[in-house]
């Protein structure tokens, strides 16, 4: 095996037991847990990545979905800004699935309408597939 190679693997192998070691668990209360997967790519752009909290509680059962839309003015800002929040609306509606996305953002040469728009609908698109089932959506912004 050639050094690039076994240099290849051993990164792979690196980023395996890193990514494997992450907390996969929301822990919000004595009743209240979801299944967290970070950064789930939705799309092909860098920027279409959300992160993904399904309740524990009866996970085979069809809930409707909050996607959680950042402010920015679709030029600025990234989900981890409302993370907090995120967490807060977990509590409140522990039934609920939640999808903090982030969006492909607005520049002097990407136009911010229809991507934004169309990476909404992809999150709908990818949800759908990945639970199978057709959910209610909430869209909320903040």
């Amino acid at each position: 095996m050639n050094k690039s190679l076994s240099m290849i693997i051993f990164c792979l192998s690196l980023c395996f037991l890193w990514t494997g070691c992450k907390e996969k668990k929301v822990t919000l209360g004595k009743d209240i847990s979801f299944q967290k997967e970070e950064n789930i790519h939705y799309g092909n752009d860098p920027e279409q990545v959300m992160d993904l909290y399904i309740p524990y509680q009866e996970p085979s059962k069809k809930r409707d979905i909050f996607i959680i839309i950042h402010g920015g003015g679709w030029r600025g800002g990234d989900k981890s800004q409302l993370t907090f929040f995120t967490l807060s609306m977990m509590q409140r509606f522990p039934d609920h699935t939640f999808a903090n996305i982030n969006y492909r953002l607005a520049t002097s040469t990407r136009p911010g309408i229809p991507n934004q728009t169309d990476d909404i609908q992809n999150v709908v698109n990818y949800l759908d597939k990945k639970l199978r089932y057709n959910p209610r959506f909430v869209l909320l912004g903040k």
